[in-house]
């Protein structure tokens, strides 16, 4: 299995669906934020991570002009910036390999490596206001 249809996958985990049910704020950057197109429902919350979570949710991740520069296009199953728009999410990306994060309500993502430093930011800044 490639290593993103492998990420793509780990959305079914225990630590984001934790995570969020109990209102823990949540950081996913670059091409990990593909995780969130296959996570799974918590039983309380209908809303939660699925396509139905994604929409109208604002994300970013790798962006497709970033994946071509890096050679990735023709090697990677998919598109991260395709799949979170598939799955609902309302996209949006800063100039290629500079830093773009986007939050929305507990959720941080990061476009980027780049973005990395100011995803963490963007998460203390959530932990401190509680």
């Amino acid at each position: 299995m490639q290593p993103l249809q492998a990420m793509r996958k780990t959305g079914k985990t225990g630590v984001t669906k934790q995570g969020y049910k109990t209102g823990v704020r949540v950081d996913f950057n670059c091409q990990a934020t593909l995780a969130l197109t296959q996570a799974e429902k918590v039983d309380s919350d209908p809303c939660f991570l699925t396509p139905v979570f994604l929409r109208g949710r604002s994300v970013t991740g790798f962006s497709n002009i970033e994946e071509a520069a890096a050679g990735l296009t023709d090697i990677v199953p998919f598109l991260v910036k395709d799949m979170l728009k598939a799955n609902g999410g309302q996209y949006s990306c800063g100039p290629d390999f500079e830093p773009h994060v986007v939050t929305d309500g507990a959720l941080v993502t990061g476009q980027n490596p780049a973005s990395s430093e100011g995803a963490a930011r963007a998460l203390l800044a959530l932990l401190k206001a509680g």
